[in-house]
């Protein structure tokens, strides 16, 4: 879902505007892309952050000194660790594309000009005319590594653990926890902007969802359950009027989005929790493509829409004209993108472990 969600194929000269005057239908390819990877896909990080607060506060006891250093120094193992080795890897990345650039302003003005130590931050900044329900700017951001914004405010979340548990935790009254827990609600359903890169509403929601959860020994599957019927129909309807609505790319869009994403996750704890799959060792890759398809999506970006040109014989390609004219070419470069991306970062980490068993688990948090 991550990589989907970067896998959009802007398609230039199409906006909302369009779906205003000429209906839902306006662009077939827009809607198909903005149908995945605008709205379906965008339940997947809060997922993860869900799950992220369960574990940290699974087999907890009681709380003890030796349970919080255990915890905090696997998480520096888990996530502070590759954050800042993912982020490292991508500079030299970067670097390898621009050495010219490089060469000519020196290595430390080249990083002065990409951003300093901001790139392992907050170098990056998007929906700068965005505000939150309270008015105030909602702009996002991440480091030079865009992905690993998650991996920011997951470390932010680790680090307020502390709150956490001194909110949820079984000795206090029910009222204290429902006050913290409606603390979090507040914050997330008015999408409060706290103007500090790593500290979001959105992550402290789900987070603290799980954290409550695992606290007081309540199973994520179990809890959610009760909700199953509720969230299918909610997702349904608000999945349909986000898709015609381009998402949180619109005002009443983003209004709605946060209550659309919470039924998402409601829904997809629920169907995973229901499905039985067959345990073909996939989820040793899932770190791995998180943080590694980032380096290759734009060059297989590029490659795919090379290939519609020469098919198509248009020298213009993912206009509204071409859009329109070749559907069928612009999602299927779409879904090719997002395939040969996850094939060839598994082929990456399957080379690299056999080469270096010891690196791949380092790159991995393992």
């Amino acid at each position: 879902m991550v990589v989907a969600i970067h896998s959009f194929i802007s398609i230039e000269g199409w906006s909302y505007e369009d779906v205003a005057i000429q209906g839902a239908g306006s662009n077939t390819a827009a809607f198909f892309m903005i149908a995945f990877s605008h709205v379906l896909c965008h339940v997947a990080v809060p997922t993860f952050f869900l799950i992220s607060g369960f574990l940290f506060f699974s087999n907890f006891g009681d709380g003890s000194r030796y349970v919080w250093k255990k915890k905090l120094l696997s998480r520096t193992k888990t996530l502070l660790l590759p954050y800042l080795l993912w982020n490292v890897l991508y500079i030299l990345w970067m670097m390898c594309w621009d050495v010219r650039g490089v060469m000519d302003a020196g290595m430390l003005v080249w990083l002065q000009e990409k951003g300093g130590l901001s790139m392992l931050w907050s170098s990056n900044h998007w929906n700068l005319d965005r505000v939150d329900l309270w008015g105030n700017p909602d702009i996002a951001s991440s480091p030079i590594l865009v992905p690993f914004w998650f991996m920011r405010d997951l470390i932010v979340c680790v680090f307020l653990t502390p709150l956490f548990w001194l909110v949820f935790k079984k000795q206090n009254a029910n009222w204290v926890k429902v006050v913290g827990a409606s603390i979090l609600v507040i914050l997330y359903f008015t999408q409060t902007s706290f103007g500090i890169p790593g500290l979001s509403s959105n992550a402290l929601f789900y987070f603290g969802i799980g954290t409550a959860l695992s606290i007081n020994e309540a199973g994520i599957c179990n809890t959610i359950g009760k909700w199953r019927i509720p969230g299918y129909l909610l997702f349904g309807i608000l999945f349909i009027v986000e898709v015609c609505l381009f998402g949180h790319n619109t005002f009443w869009g983003n209004i709605i989005y946060p209550f659309y994403v919470f039924a998402g996750v409601v829904t997809i704890v629920n169907v995973f929790s229901r499905v039985k799959f067959v345990n073909w060792g996939g989820q040793k890759y899932t770190f791995f493509i998180f943080a590694f398809h980032i380096f290759i999506l734009s060059i297989v970006g590029s490659i795919l829409s090379k290939s519609a040109s020469w098919i198509t014989g248009s020298t213009i390609i993912n206009d509204l004209a071409f859009a329109d004219k070749y559907p069928i070419i612009v999602i299927l470069e779409y879904v090719l993108k997002i395939a040969i991306t996850l094939i060839v970062t598994i082929l990456v980490y399957t080379v690299l472990e056999k080469i270096s068993p010891r690196l791949c688990k380092l790159l991995c948090g393992r």
